[in-house]
């Protein structure tokens, strides 16, 4: 039973609890030129999502930013000059605005330290107790970034 329960508490560990980077998030999309012959100004439209405000854009890659009302959200317009056949990587780069909720994070604080208890008295415990302070240590510093002294607040308040 003990041997099951490790490779869950892994999974949590590694990909629930990623460590905390404090960096922009890029969103990237593709233009194409379908013309087969000739160099065209390709539009762009590209809906962000419904969160991201103006403020919130970093860098819009020279393309404006409006609202559109169809899609109910922001999105960067424009166009680009492309060759025939040719495709272009465009980045938009976003602050990170978005929230775990304080009850996700109060499910993994319970979930760390219930699996580390039903762990005790086995030869993965040691493992477990670093794991289950990993865990805690990563719920700690999301929930600091989220806070009150943190730039995520101040957004969050605004909405």
């Amino acid at each position: 039973m003990h041997k099951r329960l490790l490779p869950v508490f892994l999974f949590i560990a590694v990909f629930l609890c990623p460590r905390i980077s404090f960096a922009d998030i890029n969103i990237k999309f593709i233009v194409i030129n379908t013309s087969h012959d000739e160099e065209r100004q390709v539009p762009v439209h590209f809906t962000l999502p419904e969160e991201i405000k103006p403020e919130h854009i970093v860098d819009a890659s020279g393309f404006k930013v409006e609202y559109d009302i169809n899609d109910g959200a922001y999105a960067v317009i424009g166009s680009a000059k492309l060759g025939p056949r040719q495709t272009s990587t465009y980045t938009i780069t976003v602050k990170d605005i978005w929230k775990i909720p304080e009850e996700d994070l109060n499910f993994l604080r319970q979930y760390a330290e219930s699996k580390l208890t039903t762990l005790k008295d086995t030869p993965s415990y040691s493992v477990a107790v670093e794991l289950k302070d990993s865990i805690l240590q990563r719920v700690s510093d999301i929930e600091k970034s989220q806070g009150s002294d943190g730039w995520l607040a101040g957004l969050l308040s605004s909405h």
